[in-house]
């Protein structure tokens, strides 16, 4: 199964295309719903994220040898929120 997420209005629209007057649809809803494109890509996000985790920490490692150890604190912080983040992304938000 696949992790994708699909606009709502994407889908409707799809299956609208796909009604026909009385009702009914002219194709399988599997069909219909793999023309509908994906509408956040999570390796993407969790890629970003990551870049971000890491710049994070590399200013925390500078501003350790640079003897500002709370501002490396505060870094190191952001890097583990960072971290965290993509944990949640790539549960999907669920638990």
């Amino acid at each position: 199964m696949s992790d994708d997420l699909i606009s709502r209005k994407a889908v409707i629209a799809a299956v609208d295309r796909h009604t026909r007057e009385d009702g009914t649809l002219d194709d399988d809803i599997s069909v219909i719903l793999e023309e509908v494109e994906t509408a956040f890509d999570k390796e993407k996000v969790i890629e970003e994220i990551k870049s971000w985790e890491k710049a994070s920490h590399d200013a925390g490692i500078q501003s350790n040898y640079a003897g500002l150890d709370n501002k490396a604190s505060g870094y190191y912080q952001e890097s583990l929120a960072y971290h965290r983040s993509v944990e949640i992304v790539k549960k999907g938000g669920i638990e």
